[in-house]
């Protein structure tokens, strides 16, 4: 009975996915897949079983970092509030 349910779910969740594509515009289709196949990609390298490198999708960028999750975000905090950047001249 688990599996029934879970197809029930999975064919819930296709028909929303579809239904939102139908109401994008035409012109914006080849933009829609273009982040479906990023998303795709992204998804798989996460629950892929091996150890595969993650790919870059174009969409955002990906790195390697053993800092703490913290500290990376401490450091972007900083870059956005410093001080200095009021002083830039466009």
């Amino acid at each position: 009975m688990k599996g029934f349910m879970n197809n029930i779910n999975i064919i819930n969740f296709e028909q929303r996915i579809l239904d939102e594509v139908r109401c994008i515009p035409d012109e914006a289709l080849p933009e829609v897949l273009h982040l479906i196949e990023s998303l795709k990609k992204s998804i798989l390298s996460v629950y892929s079983k091996s150890k595969v490198q993650p790919q870059g999708s174009g969409i955002c960028g990906i790195w390697v970092d053993e800092r703490p999750p913290e500290d990376i975000i401490s450091e972007i905090y900083s870059y956005r509030t410093n001080s200095n950047m009021a002083k830039i001249e466009l």
